[in-house]
């Protein structure tokens, strides 16, 4: 529990930004901590714990993408219950449209976005979660990046596109 309580909030948040709605969420993150005290004897450094956390709740949401292939896991109203110190009248319709532009991602590139952005993960723990390697986690977060911004943004977009094809 000493390691497992430093986490909680992160784990939450991340399990908030996968899963579909708020009872999935709270599914996948008792699934994670049951597994995790299930196999925590596995465990080898304990300053590792976050990782492994982070790990098995990829993993889960990851099989359960495999079962069942026409559901479609979003991120839900974990960007809404982000804390603004500005206190800036836009920022809810900012986040609303944010949480909306990263739906449109697919899954395991808005994970990488909310690891590397929102969760502060480096591009190595973001490569062990997912179980990939650190070149396909800079593509993904490029890609998705990019994607981001033409969403949120396609005005300019649209502008770059024609001046990079001359219709403009």
């Amino acid at each position: 529990m000493q390691l497992y309580a430093p986490c909680h909030k992160q784990l939450n948040a991340y399990c908030i930004a996968l899963a579909k709605d708020r009872e999935d969420a709270l599914d996948l993150m008792s699934a994670t901590i049951e597994i995790a005290f299930t196999k925590f004897s596995e465990l080898k450094e304990a300053q590792k714990f976050k990782y492994f956390l982070f790990g098995i709740a990829s993993r889960l949401i990851n099989n359960e993408r495999r079962k069942a292939s026409a559901k479609i896991f979003v991120v839900t109203d974990y960007l809404l219950n982000i804390k603004d110190n500005n206190h800036h009248a836009d920022a809810g319709i900012d986040t609303y449209y944010l949480q909306k532009a990263l739906q449109k991602l697919n899954t395991d590139m808005r994970e990488a976005i909310v690891l590397f952005e929102l969760q502060g993960f480096s591009i190595k723990e973001i490569a062990d979660i997912q179980n990939t390697n650190e070149n396909t986690i800079k593509t993904r977060l490029l890609r998705g990046r990019e994607k981001l911004k033409a969403l949120l943004n396609p005005e300019t977009t649209k502008e770059n596109t024609n001046l990079k094809y001359g219709t403009r």
